[in-house]
């Protein structure tokens, strides 16, 4: 599926939009998505095919300026990982489905090639998957050190969905839903929603 994409959800999709509209590139167009299924009115899940960390943070620094309702926004990264950040009264909070997945699209390795196309063998090709493996070690620590432990994020999503008003399930469920691996991790995004109280399961 390789999907790469970020999604906004809010109770005032429409304003969302228009607010998106004039804010953080690349994160401007907006549009409804009929992926997220049976979502729970007034809710809307507006989707963007471009995915930034840094533009996301500033899009949800800007929502709260504009005194917006809670928001989550979702960045899917080549179906492999995904960026989770809510922002609600108490502030933002930013985490990741499958970390490791999410850093192997931004890494996926060095070429295992010499500079005139040969394939490395040997001593040069173990440097080579060392050097590989100290860049994607290097990868999940900048992330990590730019999100909260699943289960500080669990306990902030939770009270994110009690603050919009949803039925959540328990924070239990909200941790184990941001520590599976799915072959396409827009499956646990969708069952996260669920959990939230977002759209119907």
């Amino acid at each position: 599926m390789d999907l790469t994409a970020t999604w906004a959800v809010t109770s005032e999709p429409d304003r969302f939009a228009a607010h998106a509209r004039d804010g953080i590139a690349p994160l401007l167009d907006w549009s409804p998505t009929e992926d997220a299924g049976n979502v729970r009115a007034p809710w809307g899940v507006l989707g963007c095919r471009q995915i930034d960390l840094d533009a996301s943070a500033e899009l949800v620094q800007r929502w709260a300026k504009a005194d917006g309702p809670p928001l989550l926004l979702i960045g899917v990264f080549d179906s492999d990982g995904a960026d989770v950040v809510s922002y609600g009264s108490t502030g933002a909070s930013r985490t990741f489905i499958d970390l490791e997945g999410y850093a192997s699209s931004i890494f996926p390795g060095y070429a295992p090639f010499d500079d005139e196309g040969n394939m490395l063998e040997g001593a040069a090709r173990e440097e080579l998957e060392k050097r590989s493996e100290l860049e994607f070690n290097r990868v999940c620590a900048m992330l990590r050190d730019h999100s909260s432990p699943a289960t500080v994020a669990a306990a902030a999503l939770r009270d994110w969905a009690l603050e919009s008003g949803l039925a959540v399930e328990p924070v239990e469920r909200i941790k184990e839903l941001l520590g599976r691996r799915d072959v396409f991790v827009e499956d646990t995004v969708w069952a996260l929603l669920a959990a939230l109280g977002v759209r119907a399961s």
